[in-house]
């Protein structure tokens, strides 16, 4: 507070170096682009940091708080936008995306090490999965492999008939939620009973596109289902009925329950970024009589704001 808005061409690294000084951090501070999926590759930046012995733990922001008039113009002149205004993952008349604002932060930091701090873990970081559309698509059309082998890089070495919910991408697009279901439906599908379909959800048909933050927004959310143990429904749309012949069922009409079982509760977490940069996180649900685990890979979700 009382501080002047930043000067124009005020950059990203920039503003993490000011942000490092404000709170006297000593550690690394560095900001991270891989458009859309940019939280989930700092995520994986951070995690790697702390595994290196560079930092005890770290702080990983998504902040996207205005849409610079130079993206709206392109957005608008690929009729990107939706002509309603009105952002519908997987809904029958999705047109086109909203532009949102996140901000947000995690502590990210081992399981034991919040424990003796008293820090009780919102969740577990279980896996990453990161992949690249290569040649495969375009920055006007996803990668269904691409997006495939992610969610093979995730759920390596874990069962993907635990996943209770899946915060998907959702771009709310023809063409982007097509390939989406079509790439979770392949790898998900063979791992469930027809009777058992997977819910499925994108806080963005509530608070639009925050671009690179988006996958802050993604992980707050699905903190928020773990805690309250319940998945929250669409805002009052159709659900495209593509949905229907896939494994997958979105999340519509009221407040989904997730009942107790003798494993954690686990969501998968979907970022694919603008020109093919992907991500599957998968988060758990933190008991307290559950061992910490040593794996690289599993970390506390900690913090938030």
């Amino acid at each position: 507070s009382g501080k002047t808005a930043a000067p124009p061409g005020f950059t990203p690294g920039e503003q993490v170096a000011a942000l490092a000084a404000a709170f006297a951090l000593g550690g690394p501070a560095l900001s991270v682009d891989t458009a859309c999926s940019s939280f989930p590759y700092a995520l994986d930046m951070a995690q790697a940091l702390v595994n290196s012995g560079q930092a005890d733990n770290a702080i990983v922001m998504a902040l996207n708080t205005v849409l610079p008039p130079a993206l709206f113009l392109g957005f608008s002149q690929l009729t990107a936008f939706s002509a309603r205004a009105r952002m519908e993952a997987f809904g029958q008349d999705a047109d086109g995306i909203v532009p949102g604002e996140c901000a947000v932060a995690f502590l990210v930091e081992p399981v034991a090490q919040a424990l003796t701090a008293q820090r009780r873990p919102l969740g577990v970081l279980r896996a990453l999965g990161m992949s690249a559309d290569g040649a495969e698509g375009s920055v006007f059309a996803p990668g269904k492999q691409a997006q495939y082998s992610a969610y093979q890089r995730a759920y390596r070495g874990l069962d993907p008939r635990d996943v209770d919910y899946i915060e998907t991408h959702g771009t709310g697009t023809p063409l982007g939620d097509a390939t989406e279901l079509a790439s979770l439906n392949s790898f998900f599908a063979p791992h469930r009973p027809h009777d058992q379909k997977i819910t499925i959800g994108s806080i963005k048909s509530v608070i639009g596109h925050p671009l690179a933050a988006a996958g802050g927004a993604w992980l707050a959310k699905a903190l928020m289902i773990l805690r309250h143990k319940g998945i929250p429904p669409q805002p009052g749309y159709r659900p495209s009925t593509k949905v229907d012949d896939t494994c997958l069922r979105l999340a519509t009409q009221q407040v989904q329950p997730l009942e107790e079982r003798p494993s954690a509760i686990r969501i998968g977490i979907s970022s694919f970024g603008f020109g093919g940069a992907n991500a599957h996180l998968v988060v758990d649900e933190y008991r307290p009589d559950d061992r910490p685990v040593a794996a690289p890979a599993t970390r506390s979700g900690g913090g938030g704001g």
